[in-house]
């Protein structure tokens, strides 16, 4: 797992392991929780006396940049075969590289919350993947970074939550001012297009395969398709279109109903990257107009390389990789590039020197048993017989 830090002129005091793994000498740190390393960061700027402070007269901004799904090796300042990845090598090369760095759980939920909350599963209670019928979410009494932050930040939800995606579960009612991506995973219900990393005859109705489902365009048809649940195998339940909310306001826009603030039923997938970075990008063109204005957390959660794989078809030929094992390497392309792009932006808005910005991932790669592709994800060195196929090696992670 790549963990990067890049921007501010004066990080603080972080511990990590050496990045160089074959050192005789290993520097060994403390293992922080994420939310944690934020708020140590942040409080010494808002409780220091002005005469003995730093160089920094104001908190720092922070971006957390979550891929999903994404294997330790599926980055190549890890793992040398890896070529599509040279924004976030270039970022771990500037940056510091923490090869410590331990995710909260195996599959997404569990995860997010360990990331947002700084607790594990026994103690928020989260043990499991939400699906897209769940009616709650995270206890509202777990308190995620945003709503720390809340009274001097500007927090921007942009990408996947699976927290629980009705009120007051909503991003919109734990701190987040806007969100704008997907409830839950993007193969959690049916398309209406083709992701290139799908096979048009696939129905997600049995196990956890690569591809959703396509959307019926009539109601008799879709009586006949269902999600099937990881958690209880004797519970069917009819498949939804997987949405994209665009939320502007707080607590859902004061509206009665988060689902209506739905702009897309179901989503694209092959422009959904392009309107998270812009959305980003909106965020810093917004800051850099207003240097008065409060200083921001954006957490970006990407859908890739998470299945289905797909992207925009400018990189349909961005891997060299051989095979059907070319469209992950698109995808993860497509991600790097995005990564790229945004913190671009933050430079060319001059706001890099004053951000903290982190490049995680919820867990690795996907089950290859649980998937329809030879290659999903890579373990680099992390590989256990439980964990082999045929033809494949993956992870045990997944959501």
């Amino acid at each position: 797992l790549l963990f990067a830090l890049q921007g501010i002129e004066h990080p603080p005091p972080l511990y990590f392991e050496s990045t160089n793994r074959m050192s005789k000498k290993k520097r060994r740190g403390i293992s922080l929780p994420l939310s944690l390393i934020l708020l140590l960061t942040f409080i010494p700027c808002k409780s220091m006396p002005k005469e003995s402070s730093s160089s920094h007269e104001k908190p720092p901004n922070f971006v957390i940049l979550m891929l999903d799904d994404h294997g330790w090796g599926d980055v190549g300042a890890n793992w040398n075969s890896t070529r599509e990845t040279p924004h976030i090598d270039k970022l771990a090369k500037r940056g510091i590289r923490f090869t410590d760095f331990h995710v909260g759980f195996s599959v997404c939920t569990p995860s997010r919350a360990a990331l947002l909350t700084g607790r594990l599963a026994p103690r928020t209670g989260v043990g499991s993947n939400f699906s897209p019928f769940s009616k709650y979410g995270m206890a509202r009494e777990e308190m995620i970074i945003p709503q720390y932050l809340e009274d001097a930040y500007d927090s921007h939800l942009i990408g996947k939550w699976h927290l629980g995606h009705n009120a007051p579960y909503h991003p919109t009612y734990r701190g987040f001012n806007t969100f704008v991506g997907l409830p839950y995973s993007g193969d959690m219900g049916c398309l209406d297009s083709t992701p290139q990393g799908c096979k048009k005859t696939y129905n997600r109705s049995i196990s956890q395969p690569a591809c959703p489902a396509f959307c019926p365009k009539d109601a008799d048809a879709a009586a006949s398709y269902y999600y099937h649940s990881n958690d209880n195998d004797d519970v069917k339940s009819p498949m939804t279109a997987i949405p994209l909310y665009d939320t502007k306001g707080a607590n859902c826009e004061g509206l009665e109903s988060c689902s209506s603030t739905i702009s897309m039923q179901p989503f694209l997938p092959f422009n959904l990257t392009r309107k998270y970075i812009d959305h980003a990008k909106g965020v810093f063109q917004r800051r850099a107009k207003d240097a008065s204005s409060k200083p921001f957390f954006l957490y970006v959660a990407f859908a890739h390389p998470h299945t289905p794989l797909f992207y925009d078809p400018k990189f349909s030929n961005s891997s060299s990789r051989p095979g059907f094992k070319k469209r992950y390497g698109n995808t993860l392309a497509e991600a790097d590039a995005a990564i790229g792009e945004i913190y671009s932006s933050l430079e060319e808005h001059g706001l890099a020197k004053d951000t903290l910005v982190f490049i995680t991932s919820d867990n690795g790669p996907a089950n290859v048993g649980s998937v329809d592709c030879d290659d999903i994800g890579s373990v680099g060195p992390y590989l256990g017989s439980w964990q082999t196929r045929s033809k494949s090696r993956g992870g045990g992670g997944g959501g």
